[in-house]
């Protein structure tokens, strides 16, 4: 281990790389880590994370490969832009926004509700209070999509401050969760009692106090059936994972693609973020829906890049609700 200061010393003279490649961690401490960046490494081969969870707006994870940490479990989270490293000459910013919360369970439930719409609002003044600007927004197609870039966008022209025209783009929509449900949740009913246990519970649970904690866990149960691509059902609408990670990446390409030195904001949805941060942290597939379960409402992620390279930045954080926890939600 070496010492947090001594750690970017090292980064800055180009010997800060990591074994499992792409991003260089800052560790001190028994395996802690509080920066992400760039590393100069080629990435070895062979798949470099062994675990990876998120509580908060902290990461958790372990690493397979050589040198001193190697093995060990390390945390990161985000750091400050006057971190004199976090700022890649030429580089662009990412910033990543899930949506306000939703009326989720209600037959209308790709709108945002009461509370996602001061979300969104308290969101936009946060960013004109910072002095926060953006060269391109761009905006998933649902609804509770626009509806948070609006609520964003209106604030900053309450201020008097310019707000770029939003730019559409499907490919950040959210995967469809009630079609993944419709075409699975009947074959795992009849085929898996632990399924069904969780399937009859979370129905038990509809309209009480328990209702999330138990749709969640069927919900969780389904999706890794999704994520494994054990099934794939004719089902109208039905998305494979592996296409829906496909979309992603390729939403995100067309980003990458466009001219460098640019700020871009991202008004999506958990999985779309799930995806960006497995595909940035070299993880396996399946952690990109670990990684979205604890994605917060109106939470930033926030990432640099370039045509060819992507550096994580922060996770999850919610700045702009310091001071409101009443605004907090993660459904």
């Amino acid at each position: 281990m070496c010492s947090r200061s001594e750690a970017k010393r090292r980064h800055r003279r180009g010997t800060g790389g990591s074994p499992w490649g792409g991003l260089a961690l800052f560790v001190y401490g028994e395996g802690h880590a509080d920066h992400a960046a760039l590393s100069p490494r080629r990435r070895p081969a062979g798949p470099p994370l062994s675990r990876v969870a998120a509580t908060g707006s902290r990461f958790s994870f372990a690493w397979d490969g050589t040198g001193t940490s190697a093995g060990a479990p390390a945390r990161f989270g985000p750091f400050h832009p006057a971190d004199p490293v976090s700022q890649p000459r030429g580089m662009s910013q990412l910033t990543l926004v899930r949506h306000g919360q939703a009326a989720a369970f209600s037959e209308d439930s790709d709108r945002l509700t009461e509370l996602g719409q001061r979300q969104a609002a308290r969101l936009g003044e946060y960013w004109v209070e910072q002095g926060v600007t953006f060269d391109t927004v761009i905006c998933g197609a649902l609804r509770r999509h626009r509806q948070t870039e609006q609520g964003v966008a209106e604030a900053f022209r309450r201020a008097g401050k310019p707000w770029p025209d939003v730019e559409l783009d499907p490919g950040w929509n959210e995967y469809d969760a009630g079609a993944i449900m419709a075409g699975l949740r009947p074959v795992l009913q009849e085929r898996d009692p632990r399924f069904r246990k969780l399937a009859a519970d979370a129905e038990a649970a509809a309209g009480g106090p328990e209702r999330n904690r138990y749709f969640q866990r069927s919900l969780e149960a389904l999706m890794d059936v999704w994520v494994a691509g054990e099934l794939t059902p004719e089902h109208p609408g039905f998305e494979s994972f592996a296409d829906f990670h496909s979309r992603v990446m390729a939403a995100r390409q067309r980003i990458f693609d466009g001219p460098g030195g640019r700020s871009v904001a991202v008004f999506t949805s958990g999985g779309p973020i799930g995806v960006n941060v497995q595909a940035a942290m070299g993880a396996t597939m399946d952690h990109a829906l670990r990684v979205n379960w604890r994605v917060r409402n109106v939470s930033l992620s926030e990432f640099v890049f370039s045509a060819s390279r992507l550096s994580f930045d922060s996770f999850n954080r919610l700045p702009h609700l310091s001071g409101h926890p009443e605004l907090v939600t993660f459904r």
